[in-house]
């Protein structure tokens, strides 16, 4: 998709947009629960299976193929997780699972552009993915928090960031086409 900013950023598609948001809401709300229970070490391992879980459900979803290798590199980075986070059978916590469900819902939210990527470029989805994250974050923390706590600062730094830095990206994508 050629045409700057305008041509990535309008919300032709808008339920598509929320669709993703959401899963990127519920990847953050199980990340940041997660890391309230679990060690940071095994929360950011287990997250690390996202793009295998990605790789998982395109089978699925997108009907991609799965070879043999493919199989054999998956279930080893599983295993490997597993070592990695405690070797022990039967230590795992049961909080691990906010865990997986981070991981889970970071490969929805990366597969999902995939199928509908017609509807939007993926400069698109993730801007508005991450713009509705920050505001549903930053709102519940206003809602239900005395003092801003660190999601609502960044938050609204990364508004911020997004509205200083898509003018100035806009500039300059007219300066190099006058050249």
């Amino acid at each position: 998709m050629l045409g700057g900013v305008a041509a990535h950023l309008a919300p032709k598609h808008p339920r598509i947009l929320l669709v993703r948001g959401f899963f990127m809401i519920l990847m953050l709300d199980f990340n940041f629960v997660g890391f309230s229970y679990n060690l940071y070490s095994q929360q950011v391992m287990i997250l690390q299976l996202g793009p295998i879980l990605a790789a998982l459900l395109a089978v699925i979803w997108l009907k991609e193929s799965f070879s043999k290798h493919q199989l054999l590199v998956a279930i080893i980075c599983l295993v490997g997780v597993w070592f990695i986070i405690n070797p022990r059978f039967g230590s795992g916590s049961i909080y691990l699972l906010f865990a997986v469900g981070a991981a889970f819902f970071n490969a929805m939210a990366n597969i999902f552009i995939a199928r509908p990527r017609d509807k939007s470029s993926p400069i698109g989805f993730t801007f508005y993915g991450i713009l509705l994250t920050a505001l549903m974050s930053g709102s519940y923390d206003r809602l239900y928090t005395e003092q801003p706590s660190l999601m609502a600062i960044l938050g609204a730094g990364l508004i911020m960031a997004a509205g200083i830095s898509l003018p100035l990206r806009a500039g300059v994508k007219s300066l190099s086409t006058s050249k």
